[in-house]
């Protein structure tokens, strides 16, 4: 589980969504990141039951002003961007099955750097979404 305790930073979650029957996510989120950060990034998916996913996804690449890293993880693929302060996760093909409570929480590490932030989705259709 994405335990804030042990990040060095917060990740704020602004507009998120995610569709478990269709395996797909894309989370935004707020983060502290210094100039310069670089390094093997990882993420960790969970909700109020417990872990979804959790991954290495390899050294983050310059790809213009974002850093970018993609993997495998829970059968499909996530690729992870960040950019001025804003870190996009996005998902597909991904097994959500054990997506089932709607308290998520997000931990992204970057280097040395830890973020980790939650919020509370709510149904809207197949969709949860936050706010």
């Amino acid at each position: 589980m994405a335990d804030p305790g042990c990040s060095t930073g917060t990740l704020t979650l602004g507009r998120s969504s995610v569709v478990p029957a269709k395996g797909v996510l894309k989370l935004k989120g707020d983060v502290p990141l210094p100039d310069g950060a670089g390094g093997p990034m990882s993420l960790v998916l969970a909700d109020g039951n417990g872990t979804i996913a959790c991954a290495s996804l390899g050294d983050a690449v310059q790809k213009g002003k974002k850093l970018v890293a993609t993997g495998s993880v829970a059968g499909g693929t996530v690729t992870v961007s960040i950019a001025r302060g804003l870190a996009v996760v996005k998902g597909k093909k991904l097994d959500l099955g054990a997506f089932d409570d709607g308290n998520v929480h997000v931990g992204v590490g970057i280097g040395a750097q830890r973020f980790a932030g939650a919020g509370a989705f709510r149904t809207r259709g197949a969709k949860r979404i936050y706010p």
